[in-house]
């Protein structure tokens, strides 16, 4: 390693992030293919058509394409309520035609005649395979279709003051573009919404007239256990929810929706913070809000986090949780856990905390709900990552669950430990494809953590060795870089080949990260400003505030 030979920061020069489209409907692109196995189990693998959402009623409109292997002999093709075209025909009723290995299909249907219904188009096929093989004799995919209403941009007043009392009042009466202003300091019922959609032109959205954080009216669960969503949000797309606060539940927001938005909310005091569901989520961002006194394990439960985020991989390929510009801290069980197809954790300050049930500060992992034949991708950067207890930092690529074949890339955070941290940085488990960390600046006190914990055997790589860049760092020095099954990994063997470790040094630095002014009085004057232009934060953010950031 090269020996840094000051112990201030350098300026870090953050990446661009591209910027990501969304295609509410994907007939015009390519097809896409989708493995239909028999598992071990005696069942297919599971697939869908991509949703389409904001269609026109009395409109036909097409699916996306999808073309399958895995398909051992044939599939007879039957149901109702749509046209289909194989390899690119003529479309035509479903009448027991024939579906092969390497065959593509596409669909055409009407949307629902209301607006605010989800159709589901369920395409059937007969199975010719040996029924020795297979527990069921009829496989199933469907196609989501929602249909749009014409913007209604109608204000709805809510509160004590105003003819509705309660959230759920006006429910029934939205439409794109409507908005439910909330009264300040009031206080309303959690809801669950079902099948009530805005549009990308013409969101949903719930706000309030607070103009102090002091004054964000607080949405309250009912404290009655499981299915207590303070908001829930059922296929009910383009929600953007700003400037409330959501507290005692079970789940403070369930997210089985997509493109949705959650901006200056306080989430607090629930088992689960956020919760994406496995089926019918897509993109989700949460931007200058603050989570905290959430997740952990009770009798008879699973363990709950912070924020757990699932997107479906298949009704909405692509998706993206982002995460930017907020305060994690305080809780039990993991801080933030991901199984989206995209993870973007941008310019946050995020915390384990003492408490015994803390868990890790980030876990990156695979699917739940599908197999792990399509990668999942991860980007950590310019954060301020705090361990404050002694638990591990980081897990990527399974839970045991589900593994990930793709990359994860850590660049440009601040990673802080506290005395008595004696964990892994990053713990590598169950499968994954690659791991780069560049440009971060590790502070430990002593040398006794354990930098990577590589648990995988060659099997559980995509590439049957390990794909690890560790370079341009900042860390103070540590016993073991890189731990393999017994101990120090012999990186010089053909194994480790794709294993690259080059960094620089600096000294072990105590920091009291129980002090809330811990950075301003470990970082002063020169260095302090140097980290200014790259960091989102000067200070800890303070609690139940508004989120400010310097970009």
């Amino acid at each position: 390693m090269r020996k840094f030979l000051c112990c201030c920061f350098f300026l870090l020069f953050p990446l661009l992030l591209a910027s990501q489209a969304f295609a509410f409907s994907e007939s015009e692109q390519e097809c896409k293919l989708k493995d239909v196995s028999i598992r071990k189990n005696g069942k297919r693998q599971q697939v869908s058509f991509p949703a389409t959402l904001g269609a026109q009623s009395g409109q036909e409109i097409t699916s996306a394409c999808l073309y399958f292997t895995g398909i051992d002999s044939s599939f007879i093709l039957t149901g109702k309520d749509f046209l289909v075209s194989i390899n690119d025909g003529v479309f035509e009723p479903p009448n027991n035609q024939k579906v092969k290995d390497g065959d593509s299909i596409r669909i055409k249907s009407l949307p629902p005649a209301m607006g605010r219904k989800d159709k589901r188009v369920t395409i059937q096929f007969k199975e010719t395979a040996h029924k020795a093989q297979l527990k069921r004799n009829l496989y199933q995919i469907v196609w989501m279709i929602t249909a749009s209403d014409s913007p209604g941009n109608t204000i709805y007043d809510v509160g004590p003051s105003h003819m509705y009392r309660e959230i759920s009042e006006v429910l029934p009466k939205l439409k794109p573009g409507d908005t439910i202003r909330l009264q300040k300091n009031a206080v309303y019922q959690g809801f669950s919404v079902k099948q009530v959609s805005g549009t990308e032109e013409a969101p949903i959205k719930l706000t309030s007239n607070a103009t102090e954080s002091s004054e964000r009216p607080r949405i309250v669960g009912r404290g009655e256990g499981k299915r207590d969503w303070v908001i829930g949000l059922t296929r009910s797309h383009f929600w953007h929810i700003k400037n409330v606060i959501l507290e005692g539940g079970d789940v403070c927001l369930r997210n089985e929706a997509a493109y949705t938005l959650l901006e200056k909310v306080v989430i607090r005091d629930c088992h689960h913070g956020v919760l994406g569901t496995d089926h019918s989520s897509g993109s989700i961002t949460i931007q200058n809000s603050e989570v905290y006194g959430s997740g952990g394990k009770v009798e008879g439960r699973a363990w709950g986090h912070a924020i757990y985020i699932a997107t479906d991989r298949d009704r909405f390929p692509g998706s993206t949780f982002t995460l930017k510009n907020s305060f994690v801290h305080g809780n039990r069980g993991n801080a933030v856990k991901s199984r989206a197809e995209n993870t973007h954790i941008v310019g946050n300050w995020l915390e384990t905390s003492t408490e015994d049930q803390s868990r890790y500060l980030i876990e990156l992992i695979g699917y739940d709900a599908y197999d792990d034949s399509e990668p999942l991708y991860g980007l950590v950067e310019n954060n301020i990552l705090v361990n404050i207890g002694q638990q591990h930092s980081i897990r990527v690529g399974g839970d045991g669950t589900g593994r990930n074949i793709g990359a994860e890339r850590f660049a440009n955070n601040l990673f802080v430990f506290s005395k008595t941290f004696d964990g892994t940085v990053f713990r590598i488990y169950h499968g994954l494809g690659e791991l780069e960390v560049e440009n971060n600046t590790f502070l430990f006190a002593n040398s006794k953590p354990i930098f990577v914990r590589d648990t995988l055997s060659p099997e559980q790589w995509t590439d049957n060795k390990p794909v690890v860049r560790i370079k341009s760092n900042i860390l103070s020095p540590l016993d073991v870089l890189y731990y393999h099954n017994e101990g120090s990994a012999e990186l010089s063997t053909p194994y480790f080949s794709e294993v690259v470790i080059d960094n620089m040094t600096t000294n072990h630095v105590e920091i009291d990260v129980s002090d809330n002014n811990w950075l301003e009085k470990n970082v002063s004057g020169k260095d302090k400003a140097s980290i200014n232009s790259w960091l989102p934060f000067s200070s800890r953010p303070k609690a139940n505030s508004y989120i400010e950031t310097l970009r």
